[in-house]
Protein backbone atom coordinates (compact mmCIF):
# COMPACT_ATOMS: atom_id res chain seq x y z
CA UNK A 1 0.00 0.00 0.00
CA UNK A 2 1.32 3.42 -0.96
CA UNK A 3 1.45 6.00 1.83
CA UNK A 4 2.41 9.65 2.29
CA UNK A 5 3.31 11.38 5.53
CA UNK A 6 2.30 14.99 6.01
CA UNK A 7 4.18 17.09 8.56
CA UNK A 8 3.38 20.58 9.83
CA UNK A 9 5.73 22.49 12.08
CA UNK A 10 3.75 24.52 14.60
CA UNK A 11 5.13 26.53 17.50
CA UNK A 12 5.87 24.07 20.26
CA UNK A 13 4.80 20.95 18.38
CA UNK A 14 4.96 19.07 15.11
CA UNK A 15 1.74 17.70 13.62
CA UNK A 16 2.06 14.58 11.51
CA UNK A 17 -0.34 12.17 9.80
CA UNK A 18 0.17 9.34 7.34
CA UNK A 19 -2.41 8.71 4.64
CA UNK A 20 -2.64 5.71 2.39
CA UNK A 21 -4.32 4.23 -0.60
CA UNK A 22 -7.77 3.29 0.72
CA UNK A 23 -8.97 -0.22 1.33
CA UNK A 24 -12.60 -1.09 0.68
CA UNK A 25 -13.28 -0.65 4.41
CA UNK A 26 -11.73 2.83 4.42
CA UNK A 27 -13.84 3.75 1.40
CA UNK A 28 -16.96 2.65 3.26
CA UNK A 29 -15.90 4.66 6.31
CA UNK A 30 -15.62 7.73 4.06
CA UNK A 31 -19.10 7.12 2.64
CA UNK A 32 -20.54 6.74 6.15
CA UNK A 33 -18.96 10.02 7.28
CA UNK A 34 -20.37 11.73 4.18
CA UNK A 35 -23.81 10.30 4.96
CA UNK A 36 -23.62 11.77 8.47
CA UNK A 37 -23.08 15.19 6.90
CA UNK A 38 -25.99 14.72 4.51
CA UNK A 39 -28.23 13.90 7.47
CA UNK A 40 -27.59 17.42 8.78
CA UNK A 41 -29.34 19.00 5.80
CA UNK A 42 -32.05 16.37 5.37
CA UNK A 43 -35.56 17.69 6.02
CA UNK A 44 -38.48 15.59 7.27
CA UNK A 45 -40.11 15.58 3.83
CA UNK A 46 -36.99 14.00 2.30
CA UNK A 47 -35.73 17.17 0.63
CA UNK A 48 -32.42 18.79 1.51
CA UNK A 49 -31.76 22.35 2.61
CA UNK A 50 -28.19 23.61 2.42
CA UNK A 51 -27.45 26.24 5.09
CA UNK A 52 -27.75 29.91 4.05
CA UNK A 53 -25.44 31.19 6.78
CA UNK A 54 -21.83 31.29 5.45
CA UNK A 55 -20.31 29.80 8.61
CA UNK A 56 -22.89 27.00 8.77
CA UNK A 57 -22.34 26.32 5.07
CA UNK A 58 -18.57 26.17 5.62
CA UNK A 59 -18.98 23.70 8.48
CA UNK A 60 -21.32 21.57 6.37
CA UNK A 61 -18.86 21.49 3.44
CA UNK A 62 -15.95 20.59 5.72
CA UNK A 63 -18.01 17.80 7.30
CA UNK A 64 -19.25 16.56 3.89
CA UNK A 65 -15.94 16.56 1.98
CA UNK A 66 -12.70 17.43 3.80
CA UNK A 67 -13.32 15.57 7.08
CA UNK A 68 -14.24 12.23 5.42
CA UNK A 69 -11.35 12.44 2.95
CA UNK A 70 -8.79 13.09 5.68
CA UNK A 71 -10.07 10.75 8.37
CA UNK A 72 -10.84 7.76 6.14
CA UNK A 73 -7.46 7.86 4.39
CA UNK A 74 -5.37 8.18 7.56
CA UNK A 75 -3.40 5.07 8.47
CA UNK A 76 -0.89 4.15 11.13
CA UNK A 77 0.03 6.52 13.91
CA UNK A 78 -0.17 10.29 14.06
CA UNK A 79 2.06 12.76 15.85
CA UNK A 80 0.72 15.45 18.23
CA UNK A 81 -2.89 14.44 17.47
CA UNK A 82 -4.79 11.21 17.78
CA UNK A 83 -6.62 10.86 14.46
CA UNK A 84 -8.67 7.95 15.83
CA UNK A 85 -10.15 10.07 18.65
CA UNK A 86 -10.06 13.40 16.78
CA UNK A 87 -13.45 15.10 16.87
CA UNK A 88 -14.84 17.16 14.01
CA UNK A 89 -14.80 20.27 16.22
CA UNK A 90 -11.11 19.78 17.02
CA UNK A 91 -10.38 19.02 13.35
CA UNK A 92 -11.87 22.44 12.46
CA UNK A 93 -9.31 24.08 14.78
CA UNK A 94 -6.27 22.56 13.07
CA UNK A 95 -4.10 24.82 10.88
CA UNK A 96 -5.65 25.23 7.43
CA UNK A 97 -2.32 24.70 5.66
CA UNK A 98 -1.88 21.34 7.40
CA UNK A 99 -5.41 20.14 6.64
CA UNK A 100 -5.14 21.27 3.00
CA UNK A 101 -1.96 19.21 2.54
CA UNK A 102 -3.53 16.27 4.41
CA UNK A 103 -6.55 16.25 2.11
CA UNK A 104 -4.41 16.78 -0.99
CA UNK A 105 -2.31 13.71 -0.13
CA UNK A 106 -5.47 11.66 0.54
CA UNK A 107 -6.89 12.63 -2.85
CA UNK A 108 -3.60 12.01 -4.67
CA UNK A 109 -3.57 8.44 -3.34
CA UNK A 110 -7.32 8.01 -3.88
CA UNK A 111 -8.03 9.92 -7.05
CA UNK A 112 -11.41 8.18 -7.42
CA UNK A 113 -12.55 10.23 -4.39
CA UNK A 114 -12.13 13.51 -6.26
CA UNK A 115 -15.18 15.44 -7.31
CA UNK A 116 -15.77 15.31 -11.03
CA UNK A 117 -13.75 18.02 -12.75
CA UNK A 118 -11.70 18.53 -9.59
CA UNK A 119 -8.36 18.70 -11.38
CA UNK A 120 -6.90 19.72 -14.68
CA UNK A 121 -5.30 16.25 -14.95
CA UNK A 122 -8.70 14.60 -14.69
CA UNK A 123 -10.09 16.89 -17.39
CA UNK A 124 -7.12 16.08 -19.64
CA UNK A 125 -7.71 12.34 -19.12
CA UNK A 126 -11.38 12.73 -20.05
CA UNK A 127 -10.41 14.51 -23.27
CA UNK A 128 -8.05 11.65 -24.19
CA UNK A 129 -10.88 9.14 -23.75
CA UNK A 130 -13.38 11.08 -25.90
CA UNK A 131 -13.96 9.53 -29.33
CA UNK A 132 -12.25 11.33 -32.19
CA UNK A 133 -14.43 13.94 -33.83
CA UNK A 134 -15.57 13.36 -37.37
CA UNK A 135 -12.46 14.16 -39.45
CA UNK A 136 -12.75 14.39 -43.20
Amino acid sequence: MTTKTITHEAPGKTLEVTVGEATVLQGMKRQMLQSEALAIIQKEDGSRKVPDDPEALGLYLLKRYTWPNCIAATVGSSKALNHVELTFDRFCQLPEKFVARWEQAALELNSHWRLSGDTEEEEAEEKKEEPASGKK
